[in-house]
């Protein structure tokens, strides 16, 4: 299994991919690109729109799973595309499209993900997936609010506290995942609905392998890019150095 080395073409928000109708169906169907950066920084679903315009099927990729919950490269676009999702699923907004009429889906609405089976309850499982993110956040947030300020606390520590189910096999995605929550937590993500109620931009992360150094978001998403891309050139294999860092406990404290 590889990737794609085909002719490729950038796709726009919005952009209409036509279906031809089958022998001796008259009608269509097309396909709307729809923006949903998160688990990656360029992913896309597509909005399956019937005949008469109704959009009534979204193929999630990657965003929304059959089953679980997927990995995530900017924990704040990704929930800003669940949102985005939902809006659309419920017809509480128009597809992205010069036409500003709602389009309201159908009753048969369904969800094509990438992995697992097709979802039928998708307002159960859009809204699942937004309530594990959050429910992460807030019980990341809480277990500092009990630590005292300036003291620094060891992510493995973090981690048995807000992932204690996770196997071992599964570690790494976890710990991806708790940064996540905690550059949110760090960060000003006020634009979004969020369920830490205590002062963000006062949490800083050590990388403690000896050198003490302070990384910040900025770095962090370096580092998942530099990742990604040792990954697409060689399956498995990636950079000492940013395993190193990836994989070093790191520590957190709130400043004073």
């Amino acid at each position: 299994m590889g990737f794609f080395k085909g002719p490729s073409e950038f796709l726009n928000d919005g952009q209409v991919i036509p279906i031809p109708a089958g022998k001796g169906d008259t009608r269509t169907i097309q396909l709307r690109v729809l923006f949903t950066p998160g688990h990656a920084e360029d992913h896309i679903c597509l909005l399956m729109e019937d005949h008469l315009g109704q959009t009534n099927a979204v193929f999630t990729g990657d965003a929304i799973l059959g089953h679980g919950s997927t990995t995530v490269r900017n924990l704040p676009d990704f929930m800003r595309s669940l949102y985005r999702i939902r809006a659309i699923s419920e017809g509480e907004v128009a597809a992205p499209t010069a036409d500003s009429s709602v389009v309201q889906p159908s009753r048969s609405f369904m969800l094509f993900p990438a992995h697992g089976q097709e979802v039928t309850d998708y307002r159960k499982r859009i809204d699942d997936n937004i309530a594990n993110r959050l429910d992460r956040i807030s019980k990341t947030a809480d277990f500092l609010s009990k630590n005292s300020h300036n003291v620094w606390i060891k992510e493995s520590e973090l981690l048995r506290s807000v992932y204690p189910e996770v196997p071992q096999p599964l570690r790494m995605a976890a710990l991806l995942n708790l940064r996540h929550s905690l550059f949110w937590i760090a960060s000003d993500s006020e634009s979004l609905p969020s369920p830490v109620n205590f002062p963000r931009n006062s949490l800083i992360a050590r990388i403690s392998d000896g050198s003490e150094r302070i990384i910040d978001v900025a770095e962090f998403y370096s580092l998942l890019d530099c990742f990604e891309r040792s990954q697409n050139r060689m399956p498995g294999v990636v950079r000492e150095d940013v395993k190193h860092m990836l994989c070093t406990d790191w520590e957190w404290k709130f400043s004073a």
